[in-house]
């Protein structure tokens, strides 16, 4: 009697280990059907919001006023890149003549994410900066760019927006600083777009060569 109990209750456990296991195994096929639908209900939203000409990234579900290519593109510019070039915008402002301070100095950055812009530079003492959601190559082609003294943005990565924002740049008179990866002046249009630039020389064969700020 005493060996019968002990298989029982070796039997029990090991029923209420199957049956630990099934569930264990149930779980698991439902968290894998629940990703899949958040998997397949992301997706459509992201299609869906660049049908529409938004972004699912934007904060607060901003509609933008321009085709979204790829939600990366709406990474926001951290600080310290925007202090880097502080001093540059400060150089700037004091050749101005008559001369400009952190108050009075226009920046445009014409890629708008989520209104980043404005805040960081707002506290870093630029007060003057036109950063809004609209769409810049229409803006370009109707002439209706704003004012400004320094052109300082961060461009979407995607398709040939780095491209079009060069020749925007390279045909204004205005200085510009440009947040871009390193391998954009291995580029052939790098090059090509700078020599059209106001006063580039190519007499020498040399372009009008912007200077380069890296992180440490």
């Amino acid at each position: 009697k005493k060996n019968k109990k002990k298989k029982k209750t070796v039997r029990d456990g090991a029923d209420a280990g199957e049956q630990g296991a099934k569930q264990v195994e149930a779980g698991k096929a439902a968290k894998k059907g629940q990703e899949k639908q958040g998997k397949k209900g992301g997706e459509k939203e992201k299609k869906e919001a660049e049908k529409e000409g938004t972004s699912a990234a934007g904060e607060g579900g901003i509609e933008y006023a321009f085709p979204v290519t790829d939600a990366l593109d709406h990474c926001e510019t951290p600080m310290i890149a925007h202090a880097h070039v502080a001093t540059f915008l400060d150089a700037i402002g004091a050749a101005m003549k008559p001369a400009k301070n952190r108050d009075t100095l226009k920046i445009y950055d014409p890629y708008f994410c989520e209104g980043g812009v404005k805040r960081r530079l707002n506290a870093l003492g630029f007060k003057n900066v036109y950063n809004e959601n609209e769409d810049f190559y229409s803006k370009i082609e109707s002439g209706s760019t704003p004012d400004f003294d320094v052109l300082v943005t961060n461009p979407p990565y995607s398709e040939d927006h780095i491209e079009k924002l060069l020749t925007f740049a390279a045909s204004c008179s205005t200085p510009w600083a440009i947040l871009v990866p390193n391998w954009v002046y291995m580029k052939p249009y790098y090059t090509e777009i700078l020599l059209k630039a106001p006063g580039a020389s190519t007499s020498s064969g040399r372009v009008a060569d912007p200077f380069y700020i890296v992180p440490k």
